[in-house]
């Protein structure tokens, strides 16, 4: 880590929120062939990240084979759709995975962070605010407005935004999360969605560490 004196905070807001922005897609969009082609973009100037080289790898192939994109979005409704119980895994929605239930307790907790936040709605098409790709959605708009905060010269409003995304990160996000990824990783039929599952997992386990780390720095400067 850097002092405060440079770009250090901007440069890690900037980039966070685009990551998180990222895993969003993945979750809130039919892979359609133009989403492919969006995300191979994106992806060919980090290849030589192990895990987004296995998913550029994908990618690639999907781009060679509009059957197998056929079959990709068949999978995408299965696996996030909630059709049927035994068809494919719960909906990805918080309450879901924690109550049972759509729009219980979770779903308001939720909405309440986003308004705390500056924020309503999120993502109306996706129904359900609590889903996971509108509280990953949310995750980027946050380091957003922290690197709004650092670009601007405001440490103390940076710390507090900081202080929200921790704050959501394990009273919502880490509480759901791990049991849906493992249940994405157990239930998936195509590598794709394996894939994602273990990259957002990973990411957010690593955010968790890296928001304590850059807690610790800012306070001791």
């Amino acid at each position: 880590m850097s002092n405060l004196n440079d770009n250090t905070w901007l440069e890690i807001a900037e980039s966070r929120s685009k990551n998180y922005w990222f895993l969003a897609q993945f979750y809130l969009l039919r892979p359609q062939h133009s989403f492919v082609q969006q995300i191979s973009s994106a992806l060919e100037a980090n290849t030589s990240n192990t895990e987004l080289s296995g998913l550029y790898d994908e990618i690639q192939q999907l781009q060679e084979d509009n059957e197998a994109i056929t079959q990709l979005e068949k999978e995408y409704t299965r696996l996030f759709r909630g059709l049927r119980e035994g068809y494919g895994p719960p909906p990805p929605y918080e309450s879901v995975y924690r109550e049972n239930r759509l729009f219980g307790d979770s779903t308001s907790a939720v909405m309440r962070h986003y308004q705390n936040a500056g924020f309503g709605a999120i993502d109306e098409d996706a129904g359900p605010q609590d889903h996971i790709g509108v509280e990953l959605k949310f995750m980027s708009l946050l380091c957003y407005q922290e690197y709004n905060a650092w670009k601007n010269n405001n440490s103390k409003q940076a710390l507090q935004t900081i202080e929200q995304q921790k704050a959501f990160l394990s009273q919502h996000l880490m509480t759901w999360l791990p049991e849906f990824c493992q249940r994405l990783i157990n239930e998936s039929q195509l590598n794709f969605y394996s894939i994602i599952a273990k990259l957002t997992l990973d990411s957010l386990q690593q955010e968790l560490s890296l928001l304590d780390e850059i807690t610790h720095e800012l306070n001791a400067a």
